[in-house]
């Protein structure tokens, strides 16, 4: 299996990046980031880096470049670890919070598709306080916890991923 990763560098990225490196099924792991992508210091040997390409992307809400497009394929599944955590939301604008976790999940998630070979699976992470119902009161962060998730299950499911 080949697994393509974004936000490889945050918490949940690097760690899936380190359980996908030390899995044999797994052939190949593309981590896509803003910065180089390095084997995780956990990771079980040096022999696994090469399985580990690393993908810099300048622009997450632009057509790809060729280099990321030469990437997707064949690949069959994506992990997208890309957000902000609850802890730097409080210091932040709340529209540069919607570009990170809402137009680039949804840009990604869209050039992706259409790039990628069928069939293509996806794993959408995203953290323990998002809450599914979009009509319910939250008591902390409503705006932040409640983005994402109606619109891109919508995607998901009329784009046959």
């Amino acid at each position: 299996m080949k697994l393509i990763v974004t936000g490889a560098t945050g918490l949940v990225g690097s760690e899936v990046i380190c359980l996908a490196l030390r899995n044999p099924a797994v052939t190949s792991v593309v981590a896509i980031a803003r910065n180089p992508v390095l084997a995780p210091a956990d990771a079980e040997s040096e022999s696994q880096t090469p399985k580990l390409p690393s993908v810099v992307l300048e622009s997450w809400t632009s057509p790809y470049p060729e280099t990321v497009i030469r990437h997707t394929n064949p690949y069959l599944g994506i992990s997208r670890a890309l957000a902000v955590t609850p802890s730097q939301v409080k210091d932040m604008d709340c529209s540069d919070v919607t570009t990170i976790c809402y137009d680039y999940t949804m840009s990604g998630f869209t050039l992706l598709t259409a790039y990628a070979s069928k069939p293509f699976r996806s794993i959408y992470t995203s953290g323990v306080t998002v809450e599914r119902d979009q009509e319910k009161t939250l008591p902390f962060l409503s705006e932040y916890r409640l983005m994402r998730v109606c619109e891109l299950f919508l995607f998901l499911a009329s784009s046959n991923v």
